[in-house]
């Protein structure tokens, strides 16, 4: 603010921001704290329907998850928490600066009377502002709940995979042994018979479903 002036400043080309500015602009306001004010509450307002079309993606690919885990989803899941973290953020600095902004030349420069009517205005924006906070705050909360119960039921399912792939690597590693020792040029029992390779078979199914069966009874204990 410079005199009766009042500049702007929007480096990130927010158009949100330019139309709140311009409707604003043009309503006959008594004075020039009322315009501020009046646009300040409508900024912190403005992060209502965002944070509500954040909160239905996340429902929505709730929905998703919950059926089949898919990359694609929990690409999507990752960027709307990114999103809230961010917004987070900004909500954290509109907070710090509303509540220095009393001790600024902007209130410190005012008359009593003009200051108490500040301050009142300046409450409404600082209301809005917290609950809307609030609002990232238990969205954040519930997304990285949701987010470490998606991570834990991932992890759950590769350990089942890996445990399947364990045991069946285990009871094909008796097939192996018995082929290699009858393999080599030595002397073995039944070695010359024309059933051998029958019995060995036999005696890896055995010796495999024995393994099956012991890793079982011993997951159960």
């Amino acid at each position: 603010m410079h005199d009766s002036l009042i500049f702007t400043f929007n480096p990130s080309g927010a158009e949100n921001f330019e139309k709140i500015i311009h409707k604003h602009s043009e309503k006959a306001y008594q004075t020039r704290n009322e315009f501020i004010f009046a646009a300040l509450f409508e900024l912190m307002d403005s992060f209502m329907p965002i944070m509500h079309n954040l909160t239905k993606e996340r429902n929505r690919l709730d929905k998703v998850l919950n059926k089949e885990i898919k990359n694609k989803e929990l690409i999507k899941f990752s960027h709307s928490q990114q999103t809230l973290s961010y917004f987070s953020s900004a909500s954290a600095l509109n907070l710090t600066m509303f509540h220095k902004l009393p001790h600024t030349h902007f209130f410190t420069s005012s008359y009593t009377g003009e200051q108490s009517a500040k301050r009142d205005m300046l409450e409404d924006v600082v209301i809005e502002s917290e609950q809307v906070s609030r609002m990232i705050e238990t969205e954040l909360a519930v997304v990285g709940r949701i987010g470490d119960t998606f991570n834990t039921i991932a992890n759950n399912n590769l350990n089942d995979t890996m445990k399947v792939l364990t045991v069946w690597s285990l009871a094909l590693t008796i097939p192996t042994i018995l082929t290699g020792f009858y393999g080599m040029n030595v002397g073995l029992p039944g070695t010359h018979a024309s059933y051998a390779w029958i019995m060995i078979l036999i005696f890896s199914v055995i010796i495999a479903l024995l393994l099956l069966f012991i890793l079982r009874i011993g997951h159960k204990l």
